[in-house]
């Protein structure tokens, strides 16, 4: 199974986008790569669309998109993980020292939700080979804080 992991390189200090990059992570070793691409500087967060997972339409828009949302960043050497998905709404439970991070796009990662970098490979590649959202890490909901 594969996910397509779509993200952008920014304008140094800003969040203007500058150059939108897409991958396919079909393997561990493609995951692991993507994750040190997420930590370079200047570097947004990723969407990931699982190519198992089926699809809907846009009840405002009529476009046909996934039926899940996962968000996964690195930023000050932790990494940050978002599921959404018909019953959930959740972010990873992670390190109490990990800060609250606000994505280009306006979403809200919680203090306490950022993992260490191995653990992101390991609960991106657990979405790769599952289409589910991983059960590796506890998850706490994120309208709940």
């Amino acid at each position: 199974m594969t996910v397509e992991a779509i993200w952008s390189d920014l304008e140094p200090g800003t969040v203007l986008s500058k150059d939108l990059h897409e991958q396919v992570l079909a393997t561990r070793p493609d995951v692991q790569v993507f994750v040190q691409r997420l930590a370079l500087p200047d570097t947004s967060e990723a969407q990931l669309i699982h190519s198992a997972r089926p699809l809907e339409t846009d009840s405002v828009t009529g476009r046909t998109i996934p039926d899940h949302q996962v968000i996964v960043a690195v930023c000050d050497g932790f990494g940050y993980i978002e599921y959404a998905g018909e019953d959930d709404f959740v972010q990873s439970v992670g390190s109490p020292d990990s800060p609250g991070w606000t994505t280009t796009a306006s979403n809200y990662f919680h203090p306490g939700t950022g993992v260490p970098l191995t653990t992101l490979v390991d609960l991106i590649d657990e979405f790769r080979t599952t289409a589910a959202r991983p059960t590796s890490v506890r998850w706490r909901d994120v309208l709940g804080g």
